[in-house]
């Protein structure tokens, strides 16, 4: 009874502070890091699940009606609870692996939706009244070959297992605090050092995580609750030693790729800051160590800047080139949208532009050299034809060379619109009365071989942007192949806009064009039959000025064709 009067007040307060304040130590680190730490991982878990599931839907979303999909989905319930759902970007609900979606509310309203619909990874947690518990939920947008997003996966997991392991541990130290409380004045010295040892132990292991130092251990012996938090811990530790060597070996093998890359290359992430690089782009820019800068700190460049900023807003694909330090560089841009960031590519064309300026000299040089003595043979073959009665051997002089001087005259052409500085004469003209002037020059040829004529438009609007005297060449060219290599039947020719751009096709009944000929049509001097070519005393360059023409359009030309029964030219112009 002595002793008991005799335990200092101080010793009491003491005893109580050191089971105490340990305890909500332990359990305020516990249940923050245990959360964090689960919860990631459960993210990332359905992160996969989403990633792995997105094709699949995909596709049953292009072939498959919404109680299909809704069949689908729910037969795909696993043990591990996970649940599926799958959203319209209206926010309607098509399928659920749990509930009919029918009697699901609209969920455009929810977190995660809005995050999946701005084109991120939607993340939140929150309590579900359907479900009545805590979830976690991740949303994926799934987009179509136009990048539209045309639904959304989302994929979540009670976090009624979680809840419950923490709750189970604030328990079982509340209760141990509870025994502790009761006994403190009789074993408070032995567990103040037992809880300040493994306070110690816990606070060792997460100031060596903080130092980057993975792959430590606590050593707790007991099978306690210490025992169990260092048991996870450990778990923990471990997990993060063998991502971060993993991650470490993907960026070796990463800077060993960009190494042996001759491009330069930039990674930028949407805040702007210079994420990765290669030896090559330090080289071209004359600067080191800029990782983790801006890159306005970094590019001295304003054209530079100027186009990274544009590619930041837009996330478009784009190409440029920029003079950099007395050399031409071609620039490209691209968003990756699965880690959000954005990568540059530096390729160097001084020398790709050299040999091009050198042989557009060329042709250009040969082309006019060569056309003056032609044309002065021309001359004479004339007169001389005057005066002989024998003028068969005069014909084939002149047709050749009338030959020679349409293929200079071609190379002349293809050499301008090469040129870096060519400038489009762009105004709006009707196409209509354009393709009825083309048909007019034709009008003989197409009267001999008793061709039909006909022009199809879905529009009242009719009118182009473009180079008038250009898209005319265009038309003139594609319109005498056409007739050229048509025998008997027609020639029909449409008109109609899609999505902005102005789409002109061009469809004859002719012999067609043999699929391996194909991707090669509009390379110079390529000729699929070169006997007709030479009959119809073609140069084989119409179709590479064409090609180019629409090309400085910023538009596309495409061909489709079957042998015996035609081909269509397929010419697409933004407007």
């Amino acid at each position: 009874m002595k002793f008991k009067k005799e335990i200092p007040k101080r010793l009491i307060i003491t005893s109580l502070l050191t089971i105490l304040i340990p305890i909500i130590l332990i359990v305020t680190i516990t249940f923050f890091y245990l959360r964090d730490s689960s919860i990631k991982i459960y993210e990332s878990n359905l992160v996969e699940i989403a990633y792995m599931l997105e094709p699949t839907i995909k596709e049953k979303l292009s072939s498959d009606d919404e109680i299909k999909i809704d069949e689908y989905i729910k037969s795909l319930k696993s043990e591990k609870e996970f649940r599926l759902t799958i959203i319209k970007p209206d926010g309607s609900v098509i399928a659920d692996s749990i509930l009919d979606p029918t009697l699901m509310e609209n969920h455009k309203s929810r977190e995660e939706i809005i995050e999946a619909l701005n084109g991120q990874i939607g993340k939140s947690i929150r309590y579900s009244s359907s479900t009545k518990e805590d979830m976690l939920y991740i949303s994926l947008p799934v987009y179509d070959s136009f990048n539209n997003i045309i639904s959304i996966i989302r994929v979540s997991l009670s976090l009624k297992e979680l809840n419950s392991l923490i709750n189970r541990t604030i328990l079982n130290i509340v209760l141990i605090s509870l025994i502790g409380l009761s006994i403190s004045l009789i074993l408070s010295f032995y567990y103040s050092r037992y809880f300040l040892s493994n306070i110690n132990e816990i606070k060792n292991f997460l100031k060596e995580l903080s130092k980057k130092n993975y792959g430590k251990k606590i050593i707790i012996k007991k099978k306690d609750e210490f025992g169990e938090i260092a048991q996870y811990l450990n778990v923990l530790s471990s997990e993060l030693e063998e991502n971060i060597k993993s991650y470490k070996k993907e960026q070796e093998e990463i800077n060993t790729i960009l190494s042996s890359i001759e491009e330069g290359v930039l990674v930028i992430n949407s805040d702007g800051l210079i994420t990765l690089c290669n030896q090559v782009f330090e080289n071209i820019i004359k600067e080191i160590d800029i990782i983790n800068k801006h890159y306005w700190e970094v590019l001295k460049n304003i054209e530079i800047v100027d186009f990274i900023k544009n590619i930041l807003k837009t996330k478009e694909t784009q190409k440029k080139e920029i003079y950099i330090k007395n050399k031409n560089y071609l620039i490209k841009g691209f968003y990756l949208k699965t880690i959000n960031e954005f990568v540059f590519t530096f390729f160097d064309t001084s020398s790709i532009k050299k040999i091009e300026e050198v042989k557009r000299d060329f042709v250009r040089d040969a082309s006019h050299e060569l056309k003056t003595p032609l044309t002065a043979i021309k001359g004479f073959v004339e007169t001389l034809e005057e005066e002989i009665d024998e003028k068969k051997y005069i014909e084939i002089i002149k047709r050749n060379v009338d030959r020679m001087i349409n293929i200079i005259n071609d190379l002349i052409t293809l050499s301008k619109l090469e040129d870096k500085d060519v400038v489009l004469e762009i105004s709006e003209f009707d196409f209509i009365e354009m393709i009825n002037n083309v048909i007019k020059i034709f009008s003989n040829k197409i009267k001999e071989r008793n061709l039909k004529i006909k022009i199809d438009t879905d529009n009242y609007n009719t009118k182009i942007k473009g180079d008038p005297y250009k898209l005319e060449q265009v038309f003139i060219n594609l319109i005498d192949n056409a007739i050229k290599y048509t025998e008997e039947g027609a020639i029909n020719i449409n008109y109609y806009l899609k999505e902005g751009n102005a789409v002109i096709e061009i469809i004859d009944t002719g012999i067609g064009i043999p699929e391996e000929h194909l991707d090669r049509i509009f390379e110079r001097f390529y000729v699929v039959n070169k006997s007709r070519s030479k009959e119809l005393r073609g140069t084989g360059l119409g179709l590479s000025i064409v090609k180019h023409i629409i090309a400085l359009h910023n538009g596309k030309i495409e061909v489709e064709s079957e042998v015996g029964k035609g081909s269509k030219f397929i010419i697409t112009i933004p407007q």
